[in-house]
């Protein structure tokens, strides 16, 4: 069961995984998911801690929240993920979060789809018009299936009696 925490107070008032992710504490970041912190707590202004590490382009955070069980899509008003990594031209966090499913249609608050707000001619807005043009792989699919099934859980996985080629190919 997810847990929810649910701020009240200011914009500044945030949980300790959200304070982990955005200074690239990987270790702190590790250590809250394993005493059960939820991956997908909002702060008021509807930020979650993958969105810290994406705004300050902590990668090894934002792997780690997402294998823990990160919702690429997880916030409200259109604030996700994938728009802080293409504002901050993180490729590297941006296929990141493609490769768990991120959409790459999602409207930020302006209306603009991630291309849109790619500086044109970049490097990141030449990687998102080759990731629309390209079909997404069988293996692909199946992964982010297999991940959105799983969803909080998939840090669990490791734990399942099935074959290690499943578990290899379920966190690729």
């Amino acid at each position: 069961m997810t847990r929810h925490i649910f701020l009240r107070e200011s914009w500044a008032v945030r949980c300790p995984l959200h304070d982990a992710a955005s200074q690239g504490s990987l270790l702190a970041v590790k250590t809250l998911i394993a005493q059960g912190h939820s991956v997908n707590v909002l702060t008021i202004d509807h930020i979650s801690p993958l969105h810290e590490a994406c705004r300050c382009k902590e990668f090894l955070c934002a792997c780690k929240l997402l294998h823990g069980g990160a919702n690429v899509q997880k916030g409200t008003h259109m604030v996700i993920p994938l728009h802080a990594a293409v504002q901050k031209y993180c490729v590297s966090i941006l296929k990141l979060l493609l490769e768990f499913g991120a959409d790459i249609n999602a409207h930020n608050l302006e209306y603009k789809w991630p291309v849109e707000i790619a500086p044109s001619g970049s490097l990141t807005e030449g990687f998102l018009l080759i990731y629309e043009a390209t079909p997404r792989s069988q293996c692909q699919l199946c992964c982010q299936q297999i991940r959105e099934s799983l969803g909080h859980l998939l840090h669990l996985l490791r734990h399942l009696p099935l074959p290690k080629a499943i578990k290899y190919f379920s966190t690729i």
